[in-house]
């Protein structure tokens, strides 16, 4: 029944259109002391604060701020957190424009935000709307904000532990993925979640070993057991479903931003690093090919906006340290570029080990697909936010912005 009813929704789910970029879009990072700042890339030196009363590095004791999200329409909300010996205390909050004064969206006396994902429905009120993960004393809660209304809106959608979910193109529904990550938890669960009037349907209580589904104008994707044997499966607007083998778990998928591909990439365990080759599957022809060549190590992936381009983490083992490097792939031609190798933050770790959520919800590419960012440490500990220019010469440079720990790209 759950696949029936999904399958009704996704009529409705699917009309929303990828925007075309109008600029080079501004950076949202958290600078070395702790503080969020917004920047131009035609303006470095021109930073503007957001705030200004952290009392540590990115989640160091006392205040800082730790989680960045931009929405569509180039709202920013932000969380900090409040750290004294064991105990944390969370707040967040959101700038309709960084100049102008923020506003208290949420708060947690007890616990931090963890992850921030705004609806990505434009030009109607579900602008408004951001879904956020909070800890609670047993398991983590999606809860969602319409901070549109007044006061603002907060509901619980759901808990469990880990938490994954996926918007649907026009805001009305949100694919869940609840439980962890092995076969035969009896917590682990696809849900479609209906959000007016509040529903939860069950779609599955057989998935297989991945982390966040994906969803785009051309459907959604989860990985899903049958009679012991682990698919991925895509399924279209109309009900209708591709079927791929994934004969090694976990895999981690994501669509481009028009739907027209979906980038998958197994993820094999084993006692060492070990890497496996980013696959495309096209949604018109129904192919799937290979997309790098062979001695590539990939660790995560991500869509340039045009959708033409494929940038990936090269795992680069340097002594004792895991370093990587961003390289960029066209998609039509196989053209692989190289950039500088770095190691990467632990902030920008973190979302590299959730990198299929992440993808959906942040940029690490400009809205104009020229620059992608990134955060690394130097050989002293010293953090920092660099661009890197796609549409410049292959020997230029990166681009040092300021010293920092994360970094994300608005959507225009």
């Amino acid at each position: 029944m759950g696949w029936l009813v999904l399958g009704c929704l996704l009529l409705l789910a699917g009309c929303a259109e990828v925007a075309e970029p109008q600029s080079v879009g501004q950076l949202a990072y958290i600078g070395g002391d702790g503080n969020v700042y917004v920047v131009s890339p035609e303006r470095l030196t021109e930073k503007t604060a957001v705030t200004a009363d952290a009392q540590s590095a990115r989640e160091g004791a006392g205040l800082s701020y730790h989680r960045l999200a931009w929405s569509p329409s180039g709202q920013l909300a932000y969380a900090s957190v409040v750290r004294h010996n064991e105990t944390a205390q969370g707040t967040l909050y959101l700038r309709d424009d960084p100049t102008q004064p923020d506003q208290v969206i949420a708060r947690s006396n007890d616990h931090f935000f963890i992850y921030v994902y705004w609806s990505p429905a434009s030009c109607t009120p579900r602008c408004r709307q951001l879904a956020y993960l909070v800890e609670e004393e047993q398991d983590i809660s999606l809860r969602l904000l319409d901070v549109g209304s007044e006061p603002v809106h907060d509901v619980r959608l759901g808990t469990g532990w880990p938490f994954y979910y996926a918007w649907s193109p026009n805001g009305r529904f949100l694919l869940a993925h609840v439980g962890r990550e092995k076969q035969n938890d009896p917590q682990m669960r696809l849900l479609n979640l209906t959000l007016e009037p509040l529903t939860t349907t069950v779609i599955s209580d057989q998935t297989g070993d991945f982390q966040a589904p994906a969803w785009s104008s051309a459907g959604w994707a989860a990985l899903q057991t049958n009679d012991g044997e682990t698919q991925l499966h895509i399924v279209a607007d109309d009900g209708k479903t591709a079927v791929l083998p994934a004969d090694k778990e976990p895999v981690a998928f994501s669509w481009s931003p028009d739907g027209t591909y979906l980038a998958f990439m197994e993820q094999p365990r084993c006692s060492v690093p070990c890497f496996a080759p980013i696959y495309l599957y096209e949604v018109a022809t129904g192919e799937t090919r290979r997309l790098l060549g062979v001695g590539f190590r990939p660790t995560a992936f991500f869509w340039s906006p045009d959708g033409k381009r494929l940038a990936y983490l090269n795992w680069v083992p340097l002594g004792n340290n895991d370093w990587v490097q961003w390289r960029v792939v066209d998609v039509a031609t196989g053209e692989d570029r190289g950039y500088k190798m770095f190691d990467p933050t632990l902030a920008l770790r973190f979302t590299l080990n959730s990198f299929s959520q992440y993808a959906q919800s942040h940029r690490l590419w400009s809205p104009n697909g020229r620059y992608l960012t990134y955060a690394d440490r130097d050989f002293n500990g010293t953090e920092r936010v660099w661009l890197i220019d796609t549409w410049a010469e292959a020997a230029a440079d990166p681009i040092l912005v300021d010293k920092g720990s994360l970094a994300f790209w608005s959507w225009q």
